[in-house]
């Protein structure tokens, strides 16, 4: 691993073109807090949250010299690193005063960035150009083109300090500008035929170093990019999913604000979404897991679609199938998390009054095992644990029959139910699955 060279900059170390981490006259003399980077690990290829696998240019894995940049969102540390280099960079930047990055001069917003080679910029500057990937992740933007949620002009460069601030000045051992520089201008990616110097990766998670690398087995981020105010003019179309049932039922409404998804997918009673089969995994045989860990960002609605029984998650677990099920059943007024494997089956009911309805909320679910027998079942809501109203177990045998994943609808393997009988009306967003069972830190810092 490279040498870490670390420092604090001193207020407007990087910029966007779009302003992104400049200050203004209030903020000059105020400097940034040391423990903005610590712990942060030098990047050496692309992090779990986009692996090079849906990289249109490869990722780190089709270019050994590519520097790569890692921005960690939540706390503004940005960190580079280049295989040839003995000296890695670690900074901190200013936060942005605009928290939404589909404005202009919000934060940089999620995804993975090309970075250009180094140069003289329209504003009279150097620094390098910031392609973003294309939602498609068939190929990434030039600076000119508006994303889907409306930025362009995004640069890396030394942030400028405004109403009469004097432009940030870089010398001696703690230059972060000047360490970035050198670090990044060491890279070379060569995309369509062009030179570039690496990637930048920008990621909001504060989860521990294995988590996301080692025990997320599934994750699908259900959303769009675009502006929260205009999702209803968006065209669903994801690689993530297929629509089942009345594809007018399904569409893209505004989701959870403190999420990085400006736009999340719904689908009405008589539609459902289809995640794919995962014969012989966890999703549909909880059993093969020692533990695991659901996680999503939901919003119920009950204006339909709310009366009999309706399902939100389903892998099977309901059916008398191994897997996993969430559903309510409105006679009862109880919400019902049921877990079926090879030997046993468990269910934890929830009255209806400690689910939120009609509005976001985070939902994580954990499993613990026991040798493929289940042992015990929790449910968080934003972050805060749900005491069950009665919990169940039988020891009896279930077949893995049911072994695809719908959001919206009951899997009942080869039966056919109606969905708009059996379908709960919900919104979706950023479904992760983990084979590791999270602490309640953990799955608060998932919500967050």
């Amino acid at each position: 691993m490279a040498e870490l060279s670390y420092s604090v900059l001193v207020v407007c170390m990087l910029g966007l073109v779009q302003i992104i981490a400049s200050t203004d006259q209030e903020t000059c003399d105020k400097e940034l807090p040391e423990s903005c980077c610590a712990g942060k690990e030098v990047p050496t290829a692309s992090p779990p949250e986009w692996p090079s696998s849906q990289s249109p240019a490869g990722g780190s894995e089709a270019n050994i010299n590519a520097t790569l940049c890692v921005l960690y969102r939540q706390v503004n540390c940005l960190v580079c690193n280049h295989p040839y280099q003995p000296k890695a960079s670690k900074c901190c930047i200013t936060a942005t005063d605009e928290t939404n990055d589909t404005m202009i001069g919000g934060p940089l917003p999620f995804n993975e960035y090309l970075i250009g080679k180094y140069r003289a910029l329209d504003r009279g500057t150097n620094g390098f150009y910031l392609y973003p990937k294309h939602e498609e992740q068939s190929s990434y933007y030039d600076d000119r083109t508006p994303t889907a949620n409306g930025r362009s002009g995004l640069a890396l460069q030394a942030g400028k300090r405004l109403d009469g601030c004097e432009a940030a000045s870089f010398n001696d051992d703690k230059d972060c500008w000047t360490q970035t520089v050198n670090v990044i201008a060491l890279g070379h990616v060569l995309y369509e035929k062009h030179p570039y110097a690496g990637f930048l990766y920008v990621v909001g998670h504060k989860f521990p170093a294995d988590l996301l690398g080692k025990h997320l087995i599934l994750h699908r981020s259900l959303r769009q990019d675009g502006n929260p105010g205009q999702c209803d003019a968006a065209t669903v179309s994801s690689t993530e999913y297929d629509v089942r049932g009345n594809p007018d039922l399904v569409k893209m409404v505004p989701g959870p604000d403190v999420a990085d998804h400006a736009c999340a997918v719904y689908a009405g009673a008589g539609s459902y979404l289809d995640l794919g089969d995962f014969n012989n995994t966890c999703i549909s045989d909880p059993g093969l897991c020692k533990s695991m860990t659901w996680s999503v960002w939901l919003k119920i609605d009950t204006s339909s679609g709310f009366t009999g029984e309706r399902y939100y998650i389903s892998s099977g677990g309901q059916s008398w199938s191994r897997g996993v099920a969430l559903l309510y059943i409105n006679d009862l007024s109880l919400f019902y998390f049921v877990v079926g494997t090879v030997s046993s089956r468990s269910f934890n009911t929830y009255h209806k009054t400690q689910i939120p309805l009609n509005s976001w909320f985070h939902l994580a679910l954990t499993i613990e095992m026991n040798q493929g027998v289940v042992n015990m079942l929790k449910l968080y809501v934003d972050g805060e644990f749900k005491e069950e109203a009665k919990t169940s177990k039988f020891s009896d045998g279930n077949v893995d029959g049911c072994t695809r994943l719908y959001l919206g609808m009951a899997n009942v393997c080869s039966k056919v139910y109606l969905s708009d009988t059996y379908g709960g009306s919900a919104a979706y967003s950023n479904l992760m699955v983990f084979d590791r069972l999270l602490n309640q830190e953990e799955i608060k810092n998932l919500k967050n």
